[in-house]
């Protein structure tokens, strides 16, 4: 005699604490999402970045379009509280970052015109020849560069730099270093300086 098994249902306990469980779960899963946003906001905000943290935000805009998701995830989820620390959150980023996308007209400037060009070199890795057209053709007074290297600096003499800029500070002589600059180096790690152009005052500068 063949009987067909019919599968017993599930206890009504054990349906509550899956029920149970999955509430509990989606706000936390919610407040994760939203937790790295609220802390990006919190040092962002208020300037508090410092050391590797200042090089972290410049990935700030990329944080902005993923803040969106946190918020979607939580209306999804019908979660109020985490969906309005979202709003909130996406709210403040898009703040900071569109700014860089609506053009300003630039406030009004009396007294000489100082040209300032800076280039990240990449380790030394940057076409030398292509930095010194740039400077040749735009008449650069200050020269700025980071990951400067040794090599770099000798393949940028050689191709005419040193002439064009007058001194190892990288200005023209008409943009000549303040009083106190400190030249930056190949091997350091920063520097502080200065120009003094003629016919205005000191500016200093340090990174």
């Amino acid at each position: 005699m063949i009987t067909e098994a019919t599968p017993r249902p599930a206890a009504p306990h054990r349906l509550r604490l899956r029920l149970r469980l999955r509430l509990r779960l989606r706000p936390a899963l919610c407040w994760l999402a939203v937790a790295p946003g609220v802390a990006w906001v919190a040092v962002r905000l208020p300037g508090l970045e410092r050391g590797p943290l200042v090089q972290l935000l410049a990935f700030t805009p990329y944080v902005a379009a993923w803040s969106l998701v946190p918020l979607v995830l939580a209306l999804a989820l019908r979660q109020r509280r985490p969906a309005v620390v979202a709003a909130v959150t996406a709210l403040a980023l898009v703040a900071v970052v569109a700014p860089r996308a609506l053009a300003s007209a630039p406030p009004a400037a009396t007294g000489p015109t100082v040209r300032l060009l800076t280039a990240n070199l990449l380790a030394g890795a940057a076409d030398a020849r292509t930095l010194v057209d740039l400077v040749r053709t735009h008449r650069v007074d200050v020269l700025a560069v980071q990951e400067f290297t040794p090599d770099a600096q000798a393949r940028m003499d050689r191709l005419g730099l040193d002439r064009l800029l007058g001194t190892a500070s990288s200005t023209r002589s008409r943009a000549r270093p303040a009083p106190g600059s400190t030249p930056a180096s190949p091997s350091a790690t920063s520097a502080s300086g200065g120009t003094a152009a003629p016919g205005a005052s000191p500016r200093r500068t340090a990174r």
